[in-house]
């Protein structure tokens, strides 16, 4: 870069948490910006766009320390620039928060009308058969003031789950509803369902007796 030899090691688990370090060695002291990607996601929007919106705001925000001290860098067009006369062994810390949010859509989106989904950092969930209840989940409902907790499992080689509760819905002879008290529910990202076998899976948790579907 401009004639000088600039080494750069990224140190991360992303996407299973957010913590990233990356350490900047430059072959002689150098001035320059380092500019780092800031998702939406790990702000308040959801996708470009108003088509989903997460309900609630980030309880942290993104963080930036430079070699151990807090730094705010500047914003532009989705990325943080840090402006420093940088030096070998130069670590440039930032965490990116990892909440458990809840998406809702647009309105005009009548399908998932009264029903959320389930994001954790990049990744959007989704309830499959083997986890959950009689391996059913259509007749799942679900409750976005419920707790959703992300839980490191084994399963696919190490993914991160989350635990929450459901009730499973069932209809009776006489066509009224009826609901089991609430039963643990896990939900696995989306990218790793279709590997356990044939079965039911949704993206799209219902969240009213309008949008579940009853087994009888």
């Amino acid at each position: 870069m401009d004639g000088t030899t600039l080494n750069i090691i990224q140190t991360t688990n992303f996407p299973q948490d957010g913590r990233i370090d990356i350490a900047v060695n430059p072959e002689k002291d150098k001035k320059f910006k380092l500019k780092i990607r800031i998702p939406g996601w790990s702000e308040e929007e959801a996708i470009p766009g108003n088509l989903y919106m997460f309900n609630k705001p980030l309880k942290e925000k993104v963080s930036f320390s430079l070699n151990g001290k807090p730094i705010s860098p500047e914003r532009d067009n989705g990325y943080a620039i840090i402006i420093n006369k940088w030096k070998k062994g130069d670590i440039v810390h930032f965490e990116l928060p990892m909440d458990v949010r809840i998406l809702t859509a647009d309105p005009r989106v009548t399908q998932d009308n009264e029903r959320v989904a389930i994001q954790r950092g990049p990744f959007v969930y989704c309830a499959e058969w083997p986890d959950n209840f009689n391996n059913q989940v259509l007749d799942l409902k679900f409750d976005t003031s419920a707790v959703y907790s992300a839980i490191s499992d084994t399963m696919l080689n190490g993914v991160t789950i989350i635990k929450t509760k459901a009730a499973a819905v069932k209809r009776k002879q006489d066509g009224q509803l009826e609901m089991t008290e609430n039963l643990d529910a896990t939900l696995i990202p989306y990218y790793a369902w279709a590997n356990r076998g044939h079965g039911e899976m949704m993206v799209w948790l219902p969240i009213s007796l309008n949008t579940v579907k009853p087994l009888p």
